[in-house]
């Protein structure tokens, strides 16, 4: 979709232009290397702000970052979960 944007003889797209510009500004990447991913959330939770401030906030991640600091090579937890780790 992103290359036939490209294309001159298409005309004016600016409504895809804009929808990629939602996904770049509302969506994370995959925290799993090597995913090539992004999740974009639709529900409410957009509604979220962002703080730096780890004292002001009442929600965060559902699941912890991995003690070790990041994710196993290998676990069958993680790999059947990894999903649910990526968007919470």
């Amino acid at each position: 979709l992103e290359d036939n944007v490209k294309f001159q003889s298409t005309g004016e797209v600016t409504f895809i232009d804009n929808f990629f510009t939602f996904i770049d500004e509302n969506s994370h990447r995959s925290g799993t290397e090597g995913m090539n991913m992004n999740y974009l959330e639709v529900g409410a939770s957009t509604f979220i702000r962002k703080t730096d401030d780890e004292s002001s906030v009442n929600v965060g991640r559902w699941v912890p970052p991995h003690p070790s600091g990041k994710n196993p090579v290998f676990s069958p937890v993680y790999d059947r979960h990894r999903m649910s780790f990526d968007v919470f």
